[in-house]
């Protein structure tokens, strides 16, 4: 099928595997892909990953994931009292959901 000169979105590419996977650009001037987004909790010392979980790559907020994520060690019986994580997951919702569960945030500055 020849999709040249027409618009490309997720409502008229879809993969053939699998129907979840989003079209995403994952920056300026890059193609856009069927994606995935995965979201890992690794242990502080020896760096091993505890939690991990994949969800829709659009419309997958970050924030909310982790804020997730931290629930859900709790509720495992883990009980982290820092987190840190990368310049995407900065927002306020997760600075202070994360915060009203005894845990302190440290996101990593989104400088720029």
């Amino acid at each position: 099928m020849d999709f040249k000169g027409q618009k490309c979105g997720n409502q008229t590419q879809a993969s053939t595997t699998d129907g979840e996977a989003k079209l995403v650009r994952k920056g300026p001037g890059k193609e856009a892909r069927l994606w995935f987004a995965g979201h890992a909790v690794m242990e502080n010392r020896y760096g091993l990953c505890v939690l991990f979980d994949v969800t829709p790559a659009a419309g997958a907020y970050d924030s909310a994931v982790a804020v997730d994520q931290v629930s859900e060690l709790r509720n495992r019986g883990v009980a982290p009292r820092t987190i840190r994580a990368d310049k995407e997951y900065r927002s306020q919702e997760l600075v202070r959901e994360v915060c009203e569960q005894g845990v302190v945030p440290h996101p990593a500055r989104k400088d720029g």
